[in-house]
């Protein structure tokens, strides 16, 4: 029980870091973090926190260029999430799903795949999931070229960006 207790904190701490480097835009670093966290998190099955180091670490790849590697990550994240009701982790999974078809051109896929991170969001308390998932909606939209429903979408993304700043 001790071993799984600091191992869990071990593996949060990486899925943390990990996130800070990709936020930081070093993927590379990013990635090494998440993938042992990935290792921890399988090992302890800690599924929450793996789905969440997938999805991260799909980002990461995403953001190299490696679209097979990233909606990899992003249907294992799926994948847990959908067995493990992380209704959080899945909805974060699937926006970036939807981030990831919007930047190859795949459209239709994109805003289905937005949409229902944006209807798993709904009443979550993660608004940042779900300000981006307008946001991502938006730019759809707009590629789209719908810019009436492009501009409601950034609108109501403003909304909830706003909310989060106020709180």
């Amino acid at each position: 029980s001790e071993d799984l207790g600091r191992s869990d904190l071990i593996a949060t701490t990486l899925v943390n870091f990990g996130t800070v480097k990709y936020h930081l835009r070093q993927y590379d670093q990013s990635i090494e973090r998440l993938d042992r966290a990935v290792v921890l998190c399988e090992r302890y099955r800690l599924s929450r926190l793996n789905a969440t180091a997938l999805t991260i670490r799909g980002g990461a790849y995403r953001q190299q260029g490696d679209f097979e590697k990233a909606l990899n990550d992003y249907q294992g994240a799926i994948a847990l999430s959908k067995t493990h009701q992380a209704d959080e982790e899945l909805a974060f999974a699937m926006g970036m799903v939807g981030e990831l078809y919007k930047e190859t051109g795949r459209l239709d896929a994109a805003a289905e795949a937005i949409e229902q991170s944006l209807e798993m969001s709904r009443n979550q308390t993660n608004l940042l999931t779900k300000g981006a998932g307008f946001y991502y909606l938006a730019e759809v939209r707009a590629k789209q070229k719908d810019y009436e429903a492009a501009m409601a979408d950034y609108m109501k993304s403003n909304a909830v960006f706003t909310q989060i700043r106020y709180r």
